[in-house]
Formats: C-alpha cells, sequence, structure tokens
C-alpha cells in the first residue's frame, strides 16, 4: 500500500535572499531556504541534528563518522556539503 504524507511546509518568513519555510519531521520543526536568486533549497543543519537526536549541529558535527561522510562527498563531488546561510 502506498502511504502518502500531507505537506505543511508554510513560508515563516522572508529576506531580500531567502524565502524561509518550516516543516515538522518527527515533531521537530525544520526550516528550509530556498535562494530568491538560484532556487537552491538549503537545510538548517541544526535542525537536521535535533531530528537526529543531538542536542545541535556542533553536538552532531563532533561524531567521526558525520566528519567522515562530509569530506567524502566533498571528495567525491568537489563540493562541501555544508555552507553557511547569513540571516
Amino acid at each position: 500500500m502506498l502511504h502518502t504524507t500531507q505537506i505543511t511546509m508554510v513560508l515563516i518568513n522572508s529576506t531580500n535572499e531567502y524565502e524561509i519555510y518550516q516543516d515538522t519531521f518527527k515533531g521537530t520543526p525544520v526550516r528550509f531556504f530556498k535562494d530568491r536568486q538560484t532556487g537552491e533549497i538549503k537545510v538548517s543543519v541544526d535542525d537536521m541534528a535535533k531530528v537526529l537526536g543531538y542536542k545541535d549541529e556542533h553536538e552532531m558535527l563532533s561524531q567521526d563518522e558525520h566528519l567522515d561522510a562530509l569530506n567524502e562527498a566533498h571528495k567525491r563531488t568537489g563540493v562541501f556539503p555544508l555552507k553557511t546561510i547569513n540571516l
């Protein structure tokens, strides 16, 4: 049986650079940032860390397994997968 999920993502804010949306995953709010110029979608690493059970992004990124995964992605693609968003 195919399960569908109702999308509850809502626009919560906007800046000159980003439209900021929020949804909830496993009871945790998760923010997404849509670059107005490029259309690129970015997810809040801090929010993602909380969904995965960490206190915050710093705790998550202090785990060798996560740093290894980021470095491997960088090695394969030539692009570091995390970017800073200045609001």
